[in-house]
């Protein structure tokens, strides 16, 4: 049997904040290297448990210190914790955060019994306000990373990678703002802010309530067709996507619209067994009033089923009844030796449930998910009309898609065309195409991680005298956003076709956009 790797370690190997991390930084990671090795020969020597660690080795230790938290600045904003828990819409907004508000235990590794965390709270989608990233009286600074203008508890959500991603490219565009303009940071959100706004949505950032309006976009006046659109949201076993494998040290559920469900056949599940002998499993059934409700203490049905032996196996569950709620959820009892691996995709509404000691239930992130599928699928009616590539908006919204999707039953090559009141001069082309934003994570390697719904193989054609004529072809695609620079030419039409996807059986498409620049 291929030996067992434990490829990630605890993140609350912490020292408890006696170490200035700043002006002492070497003496607090020998002090993190103190107690991971610390740890580890509690681990081996000193656990309760210790067996289970008999035949590990600890094969890596990293040796570079990660700071959480240093200076904050202070601009002519401060967001605050009230802030982010409201879901605050500013103004100004210029990016968004919806990490939990996660603060960990001023003593770290010594927090006992307390825990690691000083607060984890969940939040809404929140705001992040331009006046949070420029310094308040130092004129030409901008601050977009921890040092920004939040506060300490505020800073506990805000902090991650992914958002201050958002962050960063926000006071990018703000600077090169301020160089065209001749203004200082403040002189932006004074005279220059929609203009900022605006060119972030452009370069495909994403500002809760705002959408394209830029005049310069040739495509907005564009009446979009195309050869196909899908009418249903569909989840099917194609769309799951694995990622962490879950013990079942405790219940766990996997809650889910029931649109397009009026007899539900059978629920499969994606569990890893540590044991050679088969296991016979309980999937129970529970109706919910609607989205990440776990309030039900009654289950509908139960159903069994087996895994065969060791590794991971799809395990169906026949369940056969009807399904006369909104939302249903299904879950699987605590169990040593078996673990249920969570999916990065689910049906939309959909989420992840964990039982309490006290038998409770409740929710565990949203559009993440176990690995789960139905028979019948999930399907839900959805707007994937060909005027999605010009309404301005590049996410999905609730129930919107925001794109067009050809008829996942028809076969490619699929099409969709901008027809211009009369002819346009254009030389560049933007497209947005759908890496499935709503996941969090895609995981990690040496190749680009291949997301079904992306386009893979596509042309950009216009129409010239009547014939259509190529002025980009790609092969091999897999990212988000292209953007396509060629001669100028005067045209009535364009048309994006798609060859192939990445697995998916519909073409998808967010956003045509059209200039001569």
């Amino acid at each position: 049997r291929k030996p067992r790797q434990i490829d990630k370690g605890n993140w609350w190997m912490e020292h408890p904040g006696d170490i200035d991390d700043l002006w002492h930084a070497e003496k607090a990671r020998d002090e993190l290297i103190r107690i991971s090795f610390g740890y580890w020969d509690w681990v081996k020597n000193v656990w309760d448990e210790k067996e289970k660690a008999a035949n590990f080795d600890l094969a890596f230790v990293p040796i570079v210190d990660a700071r959480r938290e240093s200076r904050r600045l202070i601009g002519d904003y401060v967001l605050t914790q009230d802030d982010e828990l409201s879901g605050t819409v500013f103004p100004d907004r210029i990016s968004y955060g919806g990490w939990t508000i996660d603060v960990h235990h001023p003593k770290g590794i010594y927090s006992g019994q307390e825990g690691p965390f000083m607060c984890n709270v969940m939040v809404p989608m929140y705001t992040i306000p331009y006046r949070s990233i420029y310094s308040r009286n130092v004129q030409n600074l901008f601050m977009a990373g921890r040092h920004m203008s939040v506060t300490h508890v505020a800073l506990g959500t805000v902090r991650v990678q992914a958002t201050l991603a958002t962050v960063g490219q926000a006071a990018g565009t703000a600077a090169a703002l301020c160089l065209k303009h001749g203004v200082t940071p403040r002189g932006i959100h004074e005279k220059h802010l929609e203009e900022l706004q605006q060119t972030l949505i452009k370069h495909d950032q994403y500002i809760p309530g705002f959408k394209n309006e830029d005049p310069k976009d040739l495509a907005r006046n564009a009446k979009a067709t195309a050869s196909s659109v899908e009418r249903y949201d569909v989840f099917e076993k194609s769309d799951v996507r694995r990622s962490f494998v879950m013990p079942m040290t405790m219940g766990r559920a996997a809650h889910f619209p029931t649109e397009g469900i009026d007899r539900l056949t059978s629920v499969s599940i994606l569990v890893e067994s540590e044991k050679d002998e088969p296991v016979d499993l309980t999937l129970h059934l529970r109706k919910a009033k609607g989205e990440a409700d776990f309030s039900s203490a009654e289950d509908v049905a139960m159903a069994k089923g087996t895994v065969p032996g060791s590794g991971q196996h799809w395990v169906e569950f026949q369940f056969d009844c009807e399904v006369s709620s909104p939302f249903a959820w299904v879950w699987l009892a605590k169990m040593e030796g078996i673990s249920w691996l969570r999916s990065d995709s689910a049906p939309y509404g959909a989420c992840e449930g964990t039982q309490h000691a006290d038998g409770s239930w409740h929710r565990l992130g949203h559009e993440i998910s176990m690995a789960f599928f139905t028979e019948p699928p999930v399907r839900r009616e959805a707007d994937f009309g060909a005027g999605n590539v010009t309404n301005g908006i590049t996410r999905r919204q609730a129930a919107s898609p925001n794109m067009w999707a050809s008829d996942r039953g028809q076969e490619m090559p699929q099409w969709v065309q901008l027809d211009f009141a009369e002819p346009v001069e254009m030389n560049t082309v933007y497209l947005t195409f759908d890496t499935d934003m709503n996941a969090p994570r895609f995981g990690f390697g040496e190749k680009p991680a291949r997301v079904p719904y992306c386009i893979r193989d596509y042309d950009l054609a216009v129409e010239r005298d009547g014939e259509w004529v190529k002025v980009a072809e790609v092969k091999g695609n897999f990212l988000r956003r292209r953007v396509h620079r060629f001669e100028g030419v005067m045209t009535g039409r364009l048309r994006v076709t798609v060859r192939a996807t990445n697995g998916d059986r519909s073409a998808r498409v967010f956003e045509v956009r059209a200039y001569r620049e």
